[in-house]
């Protein structure tokens, strides 16, 4: 069965052409390949078929030749200055022998800035508002939140099209009660409460990781970001306020997998271990599953592999790792690294 996703405002096609609501592009006749036709895209959609890859359509509105010498384009002239099209017929495909020229809103014109970039092989949506995760150089680990505050098109003169994502750093809100705070400020923070940094850094669409939901979202720039039943999260094995950003930017510390079965007061959590399982054609595939022991160094006061953080020490949880729920033919629960 076909199921449709929400219409994407802008595609980018891997022939590297970007498709945007309001372009007017030329296209053939199917006979040959002179494009000698000419059209405006009026809508994007995106359907997926079940365990198939999505597929794109665009709903372009053809150009009709008028009567007027007024609506006469040369072939020089921009895509932004091609702005008479016909009013009349809801349909792309139209017979109607009375038409009306109107000017496409300047909202509509190409170089408007896109509402949304989609990244079809990568499974990747970007909106403005979305809360993404990201890295900050010293390694891979998104340990660091931003918020797309705006999203541009630029291209220059013959060049390919780049697209810009302009982020808000998220930085913890200050001054939160009952909270254990690092000692070294510099220290990332997975969760807590945070606000929105007013200025923005321009990241490439290939430097965003994961995209976060938000358990509450409030009025202006602030936001909250904690673990939920069923999430998987990385935790530091021991913890301690002290530790510095020295120590994590050297890879001294240890880290252990958990997933989240309670959130009400405290967390409590099931510690998870990594094994390797095959698929029906033979290939492993990396997955986590209850951990059967736990290491003796862990903290003193947690017994077995299910134990209990407290909410006061949330800023050992580390960083959120993106995982969906399988079951392998023993029906064991395991989890699938996104």
């Amino acid at each position: 069965m076909d199921s449709t996703s929400s219409n994407p405002q802008a595609i980018v096609a891997c022939n590297g052409k970007v498709f945007q609501n309001g372009q007017i592009w030329s296209y053939c006749s199917g006979i040959n390949d002179f494009p000698l036709y000419y059209g405006v895209i009026q809508k994007i959609s995106a359907i997926q078929v079940a365990e198939q890859e999505t597929k794109y359509k665009l709903h372009v509105r053809r150009f009709m030749a008028t009567r007027s010498p007024d609506d006469v384009v040369s072939p020089g002239v921009s895509v932004g200055q091609m702005r008479k099209r016909s009013e009349h017929g809801d349909s792309c495909n139209t017979r109607n022998t009375e038409r009306e020229s109107k000017t496409v809103p300047p909202h509509r014109n190409a170089e408007r800035k896109p509402e949304a970039l989609c990244f079809p092989k990568e499974g990747k949506v970007f909106q403005a508002g979305q809360v993404w995760s990201f890295s900050n150089g010293y390694s891979d680990i998104p340990r660091y939140y931003g918020r797309i505050q705006n999203i541009t098109l630029s291209q220059g003169l013959e060049q390919a099209p780049e697209l810009e994502l302009h982020v808000g750093r998220l930085r913890v809100k200050p001054y939160q009660k009952d909270v254990i705070q690092w000692k070294d400020k510099r220290m990332p923070i997975g969760c807590g409460s945070f606000l929105v940094n007013k200025g923005c850094t321009i990241f490439p669409p290939s430097r965003l990781l994961h995209q976060l939901v938000r358990q509450t979202s409030m009025e202006g720039n602030e936001c909250t970001i904690l673990p939920k039943i069923g999430d998987v999260w990385a935790i530091y094995q021991t913890w301690d306020p002290s530790y510095k950003l020295s120590d994590l930017e050297a890879n001294v510390f240890d880290f252990e997998m958990v997933e989240v079965l309670d959130d009400a007061s405290d967390f409590k959590v099931l510690s998870l271990e990594s094994v390797y399982l095959c698929n029906r054609d033979g290939e492993k595939k990396e997955v986590l599953r209850a951990a059967k022991s736990r290491t003796s160094y862990c903290c003193d006061d947690e017994d077995g592999v299910i134990f209990t953080i407290k909410k006061s020490k949330m800023r050992r949880f580390s960083h959120w790792i993106p995982a969906s729920k399988v079951t392998n033919k023993i029906k064991s629960k395991t989890f699938k690294l996104a």
